[in-house]
């Protein structure tokens, strides 16, 4: 999310609607966005909002595009082809 809120707000992103994950991890991604805002990370206003995944048909759409960069990831490019012109991949730093 650290690297993720930044890139939306750049983007123009007002709301982000991502799948609950659970109430301990929504939470943390409220304390991601808060923390972001106190250190002025973010130059725009962001709205983030968590939902479950099966209430909301839009989030299949970044399970398929996850489902793809994984299978190029295991060498087979053909999904991924057909997204690859609308995907910004971000490469988050091993800790």
């Amino acid at each position: 999310m650290e690297l993720l809120l930044p890139e939306l707000v750049a983007l123009g992103v007002a709301q982000a609607i991502v799948e609950s994950r659970g109430p301990k991890d929504d939470r943390e991604d409220q304390r991601t966005l808060d923390y972001l805002r106190r250190k002025r990370a973010l130059g725009g206003r962001l709205h983030l909002d968590h939902v479950g995944g099966p209430t909301e048909a839009m989030l299949w759409i970044p399970d398929a595009c996850c489902g793809a960069v994984t299978q190029l990831r295991s060498g087979d490019p053909e999904h991924f082809g057909i997204i690859e012109s609308k995907v910004t991949m971000l490469e988050v730093p091993q800790k």
